[in-house]
């Protein structure tokens, strides 16, 4: 069975994990029915399976009934909103889950057929706050993920030219009381000075939000 996954960039960012094409990997799988939000049309999955209710743990939503939805080759854990036992089909987006899960939940055992990167493309409102351009995400096609390196951070021009200052100043200390010969280097910590400055509304940026992979499902016990 294939399916379409989500894999927020958080949890490659805190694994260092390396995902690539061709790739057998095990995933606790979460689903998510489509009606909670406006999931973009290409990663909705339809999902024809066995609900099979669960007890309830801690872990469940708040009003939401725990069930394992069995499928071909793997197992979803769904939060649904109502009582449902048997076959059913169902439409929504499935994300992996490193935190928690039903004690004794399956993994699923899969291989990579397609790694895309996720990027979203922001903005910062009149109060300073990023939200998306509400474009859509943009999927960049890939044989391996990799983790881009961040930017760096802006800092407010008034404040930067201060601390280059205090960094001078540490500097010709240093020289002055013989703990450094001219052109040493050397490593000092620097509390920065308030700002008021604030990134002007309307400033755009690209972000990585994580990886959309379609993951084949694989009997455990046949491999």
């Amino acid at each position: 069975m294939l399916l379409t996954v989500q894999i927020a960039d958080w949890e490659l960012e805190e694994s260092g994990r390396i995902l690539s094409v061709g790739d057998r990997h095990q995933f606790w799988l979460t689903f998510e029915e489509a009606g909670r939000r406006l999931p973009a049309t290409d990663v909705v999955n339809l999902i024809h399976g066995v609900a099979v209710p669960l007890p309830t743990w801690p872990g469940a939503g708040s009003g939401r009934h725990p069930i394992r939805i069995d499928v071909d080759g793997g197992a979803l854990y769904w939060d649904a909103p109502e009582p449902v036992s048997g076959r059913v089909e169902v439409a929504g987006t499935i994300s992996t889950n490193i935190v928690d899960a039903p004690e004794g939940f399956p993994e699923t055992s899969c291989v990579l057929r397609r790694v895309r990167m996720v990027w979203d493309d922001l903005v910062v409102g009149p109060e300073g706050v990023w939200r998306s351009t509400g474009e859509g995400p943009r999927y960049e096609e890939v044989t391996s993920t990799y983790l881009p390196v961040p930017e760096r951070t802006a800092f407010d021009p008034e404040v930067e030219a201060e601390l280059g200052r205090r960094a001078r100043a540490a500097y010709d200390r240093e020289l002055a009381e013989g703990r450094r010969s001219p052109g040493e280097s050397f490593t000092s910590g620097l509390k920065v000075p308030p700002s008021s400055w604030k990134v002007p509304a309307g400033t755009t940026e690209t972000r990585w939000t994580g990886v959309l992979m379609d993951l084949e499902t694989v009997d455990a016990d046949r491999e």
